[in-house]
């Protein structure tokens, strides 16, 4: 909950440059988030054309998830 805030303006700032950030609600998609493995939440995860590249560590703040998407 607390980083949803910096989330949202992250994926604001991202989506002119084509990059799209998408929230998956676990209790309502338990398969989903059983098949890609999150256990704790919030849980940050990279996919490129479909496939998982990477699991995000880095600090929840706006800035941080920009620079590191944008990468």
């Amino acid at each position: 909950q607390e980083a949803e805030p910096e989330y949202v303006k992250a994926a604001d700032a991202l989506s002119s440059e084509g990059i799209s950030l998408v929230t998956v609600d676990c209790t309502a998609d338990k398969e989903l988030c059983s098949q890609h493995e999150i256990r704790g939440y919030p849980t940050l995860k990279v996919f490129r054309s479909g496939k998982e590249v990477n699991k995000y560590q880095g600090a929840r703040d706006t800035e941080s998830i920009v620079k590191f998407m944008r990468k």
